[in-house]
């Protein structure tokens, strides 16, 4: 049985609510050490591993599998891969949209949200 106030995190199968994914894994098991410690050894996969693993990332690091700005329909800019593996185009240029700076938007492979703030570009003019 856990018991947690003796500092245990698993007891034998008992892991209480945790999972692999509450580790930053994304598949497998966990396994319960002789000192009642929770261990990752049988745990798999996860973003920064080196691995796209198509069921859970867009990409990994500097892979972005091909895509550009040019193959998203951006005029220009950077795409990038962010902290959870999901391409990021805050800093592409988009068709009648200027430049996104907003503090997270979602990947590109879902719909734009249309609660996104636009930052144009304005030339000296004030035109944009």
């Amino acid at each position: 049985m856990l018991q947690a106030e003796e500092r245990e995190q698993c007891d034998g199968g008992d892991f209480g609510a945790s999972t692999c994914a509450d580790c930053g894994k994304y598949t497998g098991n966990l396994v319960c050490t002789n000192d009642c410690t929770i261990s990752t050894v049988e745990c798999e996969g996860s973003c920064g591993d080196g691995i796209v693993q198509t069921e859970f990332e867009e990409r990994e690091g500097s892979d972005l599998g091909g895509r550009s700005c040019g193959t998203e329909d951006a005029f220009g800019g950077t795409l990038a891969c962010d902290e959870e593996c999901m391409l990021d185009g805050r800093s592409a240029v988009w068709p009648n949209r200027g430049m996104f700076r907003p503090s997270s938007p979602p990947p590109l492979a879902r719909k734009p949200d249309p609660r996104w703030r636009v930052a144009w570009r304005v030339s000296a003019s004030g035109t944009a």
